[in-house]
């Protein structure tokens, strides 16, 4: 029998709920791919329309992702450095297998609020999640989950918090923590992100839910045709929810310096 891709496309929507000072809500129609490092380094078990490090209708560039410790890292596997960036933090990379849940550049344009990394060991246990987040100023950083025990497939994964430490809305100060909840992704994805602030106030909950496809060029262009130009809606509808955030005369804060320090380790 032939084994199943890991490599697959997900369909759904993303909402966004703010609940402090006034409340706004949105809710827009997202896809994602999934696709292990390995595969994608090595260009291997993709379809056509889907480059890899390279332009295509859809492509992924390593370069996009991940911690930069100098310039020549920047030729390394987007894997490798991944796996420095545990070990920097005291976490074991053995056997590791990591897959990236991202949206991928459509016609050279890219632009991933939240890219999530799945690290696997072995025996395909779930071992840790990077939560890598992009701000419309060009700058990312990394929240790194090392997960207290691992998850077998058929376990939900434990919730898991973070401190905010990157500016990411200037309606929201960095202050406050993040409340990840999640499931592994197999047929059914879905990741709820909750942002309370130092006193535990509930400020914004936002959820992808989408279903699993399979991954390939009939996919791929469907969603195209669907959801044509994501990457660049996706900014788009950034500034007109700030636009609409704005009239409603939500306080305003100006962006701080990013963090020193390009990652964030926490259990």
């Amino acid at each position: 029998m032939t084994q199943k891709s890991k490599n697959r496309l997900y369909v759904g929507d993303v909402w966004h709920k703010r609940t402090n000072i006034k409340k706004h809500a949105f809710k827009y129609p997202i896809y994602y791919v999934m696709v292990d490092l390995d595969d994608l380094h090595q260009s291997r078990d993709l379809p056509s329309l889907l480059g890899a490090n390279r332009f295509n209708l859809f492509s992924i560039y390593e370069r996009d992702y991940g911690v930069f410790e100098g310039d020549t890292e920047k030729s390394l596997p987007l894997k490798k450095r991944l796996l420095q960036s545990l070990r920097n933090e005291g976490l074991d990379d053995a056997n590791y297998r990591i897959t990236m849940l991202t949206m991928p550049r459509v016609l050279g344009y890219a632009f991933n609020p939240l890219t999530t990394f799945y690290v696997y060991n072995k025996d395909d246990d779930l071992v840790a999640l990077l939560y890598e987040v992009h701000n419309t100023f060009g700058e990312k950083h990394t929240y790194v989950c090392q997960l207290p025990n691992i998850v077998k497939k058929d376990q939900t994964i434990p919730l898991h918090q973070a401190p905010k430490k990157f500016h990411v809305s200037p309606f929201y100060q960095v202050d406050g923590y993040y409340l990840f909840k999640q499931i592994i992704p197999q047929e059914n994805l879905h990741l709820s992100i909750r942002y309370k602030g130092p006193n535990q106030q509930q400020r914004l909950t936002a959820c992808l839910t989408a279903k699993e496809k399979s991954l390939n060029n009939n996919t791929l262009l469907a969603v195209f045709f669907k959801i044509p130009l994501q990457t660049i809606k996706v900014v788009l509808a950034i500034h007109y929810e700030a636009f609409k955030l704005w009239l409603k005369k939500i306080p305003f804060f100006t962006k701080p310096k990013p963090p020193k320090k390009p990652y964030t380790l926490y259990k």
